[in-house]
């Protein structure tokens, strides 16, 4: 990712007040919540495809 686009994403995320503001890039208790929330959806996710990855059973 090009540096002018990291500044941008990390814009973005300010403004939306799901990071500080400071020089570490911390995530606000909204973010912290938001990467919870998309932590949970990414396993589900994962196992889904596992899931399609088996034959389905025949009827």
């Amino acid at each position: 990712m090009s540096s002018s686009v990291l500044r941008q994403r990390l814009r973005e995320l300010l403004e939306a007040r799901l990071r500080t503001g400071d020089e570490n890039y911390g995530l606000t208790p909204l973010g912290q919540e938001t990467c919870n929330h998309l932590t949970g959806l990414h396993a589900w996710a994962e196992r889904w495809a596992t899931e399609l990855e088996t034959p389905a059973p025949t009827d």
